[in-house]
């Protein structure tokens, strides 16, 4: 069965951009999220985000996490778990970053008890995603979970 992709939002934010002469308000970015309904491991829906010419969602700030939200309750998926685009290292995994650039995550939003290395749990672990688990009802809220778990994702173009 082919990959179901929904456009879920456009998001218009007013951001200010730094230049040589100081903050210039009024830029506007573009953001839009895509849920895919495929069941894929980290790996394999990162690179389903890249063959379709997009990337796995990021969520740099709270008007960003409540626009993913709102990609959640649109299609009403809320009993299911999204990959996004942040994970850590195996070894060292207090630094969470964004995998398509390196950067650290500034902006979290986890769930109870997470992150969460106890792998002796079948849901820990370096990839992130957002979602239901292991009967938490926290449908908006972060976890760290197996890589190789295969769950929905959300890929964004910007």
């Amino acid at each position: 069965m082919a990959p179901l992709i929904f456009l879920v939002l456009t998001a218009l934010f007013l951001v200010a951009e730094s230049t040589p002469h100081g903050n210039v308000t009024g830029v506007i970015q573009l953001k839009k999220y895509y849920v895919i309904t495929d069941y894929r491991t980290f790996v394999s829906a990162m690179l389903m985000c890249k063959i379709l010419g997009m990337k796995m969602a990021t969520v740099k700030n709270i008007d960003e996490q409540l626009l993913l939200k709102e990609a959640i309750d649109t299609y009403d998926l809320t009993e299911s778990g999204y990959w996004i685009g942040a994970g850590t290292e195996i070894g060292n995994e207090d630094d969470f970053h964004w995998v398509e650039t390196g950067v650290k995550l500034t902006y979290t939003n986890w769930g109870s008890l997470q992150p969460n290395f106890d792998f002796h749990d079948k849901y820990a672990g370096n990839c992130v995603r957002v979602g239901n688990y292991d009967k938490v009802n926290e449908p908006y809220k972060w976890q760290s979970v197996d890589c190789n778990i295969e769950t929905y994702y959300i890929c964004e173009i910007e």
